[in-house]
């Protein structure tokens, strides 16, 4: 049986690097998603408060939502983070789980749905949330340095 969505404030991060080893070397692996994470719990820990923000969630359709943030008036904000190396590129991985996870029959619906990446925002992208926004999707892109 699929967990249903239930907030519970915390997170726990993983490692900001692991190892992967093969016959000829062991390589460092970069976890991004990880330290995209870190520090936008940072971010949102100032903005929000630390007991309203919770990682891992479930969304009640089988995944489970990366980040988030219980408002003041008991709705919710939903964060992907995607390390990728463009903003278009992070809004083409993340929008088809962020819609899953707001919009299936019988879930939470997100005041917000908001995707996390590296890139700054570019024009093209920007206008095209603007759009969708404007068709009453609740799209947001935040840019997290590390």
């Amino acid at each position: 049986m699929t967990p249903p969505f239930l907030f519970k404030p915390g997170f726990a991060i993983g490692g900001n690097t692991t190892q992967a080893t093969s016959r000829e070397k062991t390589i460092d692996v970069d976890l991004q998603s990880n330290q995209i994470k870190r520090h936008l719990c940072d971010l949102l820990s100032t903005e929000f408060g630390r007991d309203h923000i919770g990682d891992e969630i479930p969304s009640g359709n089988g995944g489970s939502i990366d980040l988030v943030v219980r408002l003041t008036n008991g709705q919710f904000d939903f964060y992907e983070i995607k390390p990728a190396t463009s903003a278009k590129s992070a809004i083409r991985q993340a929008l088809p789980q962020l819609l899953e996870y707001s919009y299936r029959a019988g879930r939470e619906k997100a005041h917000k749905l908001v995707i996390v990446s590296q890139p700054a925002i570019d024009e093209d992208s920007a206008e095209y949330l603007g759009f969708l926004r404007s068709c009453g999707l609740p799209l947001y892109y935040r840019s997290v340095t590390t």
